[in-house]
C-alpha cells in the first residue's frame, strides 16, 4: 500500500477511491491542478493506477485540454 502521513503522523492512503471511483491524483489530474498531482506523486502515488473505470490518471490526462503540464508530470513520474 502506497502510504503519505499526514501532518499529525497517521498514514493516509494515496491510491483509496472516493464513491464516484476516483483517487486524489485522479481528481487533481482531472480538474488541472499541476501543484496537486507534484505533491501527490512526490508523496507516492501511482500515476498508472487505473480507477474503478479502468482508466488511470495518464489516460486522463492525454484526453484533457490544456493539460499539457500535467501530462509532463506524469510521464515524468518513476523515472529515476
Amino acid at each position: 500500500m502506497l502510504a503519505a502521513h499526514r501532518h499529525d503522523g497517521a498514514a493516509v492512503d494515496l491510491e483509496r477511491e472516493d464513491s464516484s471511483g476516483r483517487t486524489a491524483l485522479s481528481w487533481a489530474v482531472e480538474y488541472g491542478h499541476p501543484e496537486v498531482v507534484r505533491a501527490l506523486l512526490r508523496a507516492g502515488a501511482d500515476p498508472d493506477a487505473e480507477n474503478s473505470k479502468g482508466i488511470a490518471p495518464k489516460t486522463a490526462a492525454l484526453r484533457g485540454l490544456k493539460r499539457t503540464e500535467i501530462v509532463e508530470l506524469l510521464q515524468n513520474a518513476g523515472k529515476g
